[in-house]
């Protein structure tokens, strides 16, 4: 300290990311030499143990890393009873920022961005960690009820302890496999003779495929009214 003329006893770590634990030792030097050894290894200080995040020594934690985008498997689509599945995958950000993943939040979006579906998944403290600590940090997840033959997109958050991510970009479009047309309504009528009867009905969703043609079977009374 130039006004004291003291060595100083702290000194600023530049340059860290957020959750990180800094395992920092010191050795002084006097006129003779160094010390014979280092300062031990810092421990949690005030935090606890188990949880590196609460050490003295560890930066503070924020959000974990924006998540790539989805990604939907397109050989996994199917449509079945009016209905689409299927599954997608993404990867999560570089950083868990020093906090557990605790969900995954998703929004699935119609081809004007709507949202037409919110849903979450979590992740356990096992799962969590081996995200942090292994190169493959690809997650794979699925979807169901969706409409066929529309289009779709998704989107990604991650959530850990200290809030949520901002949201990945939405990924690529896909569209779902059409299926059968739903059943039509009633037949009724508006127009009627001594000698035929016309039948009308609504028009039915055609799920994603064009209809083609109507199949009609009618039955009659054995004996007139």
């Amino acid at each position: 300290d130039p006004e004291t003329g003291t060595i100083q006893t702290e000194f600023l770590l530049p340059k860290l990311q957020p959750g990180q634990v800094v395992a920092a030792v010191a050795r002084p030097f006097n006129g003779i030499g160094g010390a014979r050894l280092w300062s031990p290894m810092p421990g949690p200080g005030r935090g606890k143990r188990e949880e590196l995040w609460t050490w003295d020594i560890c930066t503070i934690a924020t959000e974990a890393d924006i998540p790539g985008t989805v990604v939907i498997d397109e050989e996994s689509l199917r449509s079945e009873n009016y209905l689409s599945r299927g599954d997608f995958s993404f990867e999560i950000g570089a950083r868990t920022n020093g906090r557990h993943i605790l969900f995954f939040e998703f929004k699935i979006l119609d081809e004007n961005l709507e949202v037409v579906q919110e849903f979450k998944t979590e992740v356990s403290p096992e799962e969590s960690l081996r995200l942090r600590k292994s190169k493959n940090k690809t997650i794979r997840g699925s979807f169901e009820k969706l409409q066929p033959g529309e289009k779709y997109c998704i989107q990604v958050r991650v959530i850990n302890a200290v809030g949520p991510s901002f949201w990945a970009e939405p990924g690529p479009f896909a569209r779902m496999p059409p299926d059968v047309p739903h059943v039509p309504s009633p037949l009724n009528s508006e127009l009627t003779s001594l000698e035929f009867i016309e039948v009308k009905w609504k028009p039915t969703v055609e799920n994603g495929a064009e209809i083609e043609q109507y199949q009609i079977r009618m039955a009659l009374r054995a004996e007139p009214l």
